[in-house]
């Protein structure tokens, strides 16, 4: 499906309604429906004029959440929104002041009880050039978009002096060794990796990062969720969320690395968080306590680790891809050849990652079944899969699905069938 879909957001699918959600870089959030295989545009929404969002959500009744950004340094907007699944705008959430410009960054993470009682937790900046500080904080609204309570993550330099005279601003995921220009919105990208070798595929100069994010997940009681959050620049903590006395703090941490992903914590109980430095680490997501040896892999880890039972699966900014015990062993790696900067979905039986140079299918132990390539620029957002098997995912401006036959673990581009993966 053409659209004009860019580089911030990965397609979500509501099962139910058979609805894929994606957000632009123009201020739009999109429906598509499936369409018996022939996808339609069901409908488009103006959030905000020449912003981009993020990966949006979607909560048990349909209604969907996105964040965009949008505005120029120093004067930076942000803006949460609630749509029905029909497309009409619910509410939203806008902080505004005139002396603390903020934004928000990365997804929204929803968090809901049978008896519909539903929060959504995200993370906001607010920039004090007072202090040349910027602060990181984790917020949660309720079903109406009213905040409930917020927490401080961190804080962190505004500015970097560089060698040319004057100051450059220096944004979270970013190496505080490195200075920016106040027009770069995340971590640098492009480029060849130094294990890429000379056919290796970086990413668009282009592609905008989440800073920061959070996981939500239930251990003890079922209305006191806890909260895993990072802010993109080192800081990783956790709270446990309760109505009436808001986040209590279970630990705080800080690793000086130039900045981490957001957060994924495991069925096998882990927090796996990637870093800057090439190092995956693993933590007690309810402790803090750190779980050694850390897996090294050979380029920036941007994207959260996914994970079957025991086994996390995890790309890296150097092209690989490695499949990672929960002790921490790298078990197994397969050179992408392009850089990876988005998590990889994982079924029943099958790993699928999207790297800048196409689309690869694995078995559970990193065994090749299949790949795609396409023309133009790829692997800006992560793959989604429906409940029949569907992979969605976007391509230069357009959402692809492609047909999964799990019979023979073969996949065929559906808008061009005669070309299909090369399988091993």
């Amino acid at each position: 499906m053409p659209a004009d879909i860019g580089t911030t957001s990965s397609a979500v699918v509501d099962p139910t309604l058979k609805a894929i959600y994606l957000c632009d870089t123009t201020g739009h959030l999109w429906r598509f429906d499936d369409g018996g295989g022939h996808g339609t545009a069901h409908w488009s929404r103006t959030v905000a004029e020449n912003a981009y969002g993020f990966t949006p959500a979607v909560d048990r009744a349909g209604r969907i959440y996105a964040i965009f950004k949008w505005g120029q340094f120093p004067d930076w907007h942000g803006v949460l929104v609630c749509f029905t699944p029909d497309g009409v705008e619910q509410w939203r959430y806008e902080p505004t002041s005139a002396n603390l410009p903020s934004f928000l960054g990365g997804g929204p993470k929803i968090w809901q009880q049978p008896d519909g009682t539903l929060r959504i937790f995200f993370i906001l900046f607010w920039l004090d050039y007072n202090n040349d500080l910027y602060h990181s904080l984790v917020v949660v609204v309720n079903e109406q978009g009213i905040p409930q309570s917020t927490a401080e993550l961190g804080s962190a330099l505004i500015f970097d002096a560089h060698g040319g005279g004057g100051f450059r601003l220096r944004p979270p995921s970013r190496n505080p060794l490195a200075g920016t220009s106040a027009g770069d919105e995340g971590p640098q990208i492009a480029g060849v990796a130094p294990s890429g070798g000379s056919d290796f595929v970086g990413l668009p100069p282009e592609t905008i990062l989440p800073w920061g994010g959070s996981a939500v997940f239930d251990d003890g009681p079922l209305d006191q969720p806890v909260v895993v959050a990072t802010d993109g620049a080192g800081n990783i903590g956790a709270w446990r969320w309760k109505d009436l006395a808001g986040f209590l703090p279970l630990w705080l941490k800080h690793y000086d690395d130039g900045g981490t992903s957001p957060p994924a914590v495991l069925p096998n109980g882990l927090l796996a968080v990637g870093g800057a430095d090439s190092v995956v680490r693993l933590l007690d997501p309810m402790s803090g306590d750190e779980f050694h040896p850390w897996p090294k892999l050979d380029g920036r880890v941007w994207a959260p680790p996914a994970s079957f039972m025991r086994q996390l699966y995890v790309g890296s900014m150097g092209g690989d891809f490695a499949m990672i015990d929960s002790n921490g062993t790298v078990v197994r790696k397969a050179n992408l050849g392009g850089a990876c900067a988005t998590p990889a979905i994982v079924t029943g039986s099958s790993v699928f990652v999207y790297s800048a140079n196409g689309l690869y299918g694995f078995d559970l132990f990193l065994n090749k079944i299949a790949e795609i390539h396409f023309l133009g620029d790829m692997g800006q957002s992560s793959p989604a899969i429906g409940q029949d098997g569907t992979i969605y995912l976007v391509v230069e401006g357009r959402l692809q699905a492609l047909a999964a036959d799990p019979s023979v673990m073969r996949i065929t581009d559906s808008l061009n069938p005669a070309r299909n993966f090369r399988t091993e």
